[in-house]
């Protein structure tokens, strides 16, 4: 998903999966879990749980999360997991069930792939997703471009 991540080439021991899915409905309701997720944070309801979660969920996160709703996606993997965001929550389940069996796939190939992180990038519709992958292919190319010259 990110820019500066493509055109490595796979490795068992490091490379994640990265899904996505084109569907409005979901997409709101994923924005509708991450919303109520951030009003839970700013009202106090909501504690952190680590270290890391105290440090991330600040303005800047929130704003980010934001600026990528605009474009018209939404990573699910940025709700926690947690039963009061349930779609975010359903959909990581299922994105990790589906990187398991991919693992056992690529075992029975004498594949060792430890799954560092999966995730599901929820797009409103086909044009936003388009939109982004040509603006990461864009970014890619240049990043190519500025490293062989």
């Amino acid at each position: 998903l990110a820019p500066y991540k493509w055109l490595r080439d796979f490795s068992p021991e490091k490379s994640d999966l990265d899904f996505f899915i084109v569907d409005e409905l979901m997409f709101n309701k994923i924005c509708s879990d991450f919303f109520k997720f951030k009003a839970d944070v700013n009202s106090g309801v909501i504690k952190y749980q680590t270290v890391t979660e105290r440090i991330m969920w600040n303005a800047s996160y929130f704003e980010n999360i934001e600026k990528n709703i605009g474009y018209g996606f939404i990573d699910t993997i940025k709700v926690p997991n947690r039963l009061e965001y349930r779609n975010a929550l359903h959909c990581n389940r299922v994105i990790e069930k589906i990187a398991d069996k991919i693992g056992i796939l690529l075992e029975n190939k004498n594949i060792n792939h430890k799954n560092n992180k999966s995730s599901i990038r929820c797009y409103r519709n086909h044009i936003d997703a388009i939109r982004r992958m040509t603006f990461n292919i864009c970014q890619a190319t240049k990043k190519i471009q500025s490293e062989t010259t």
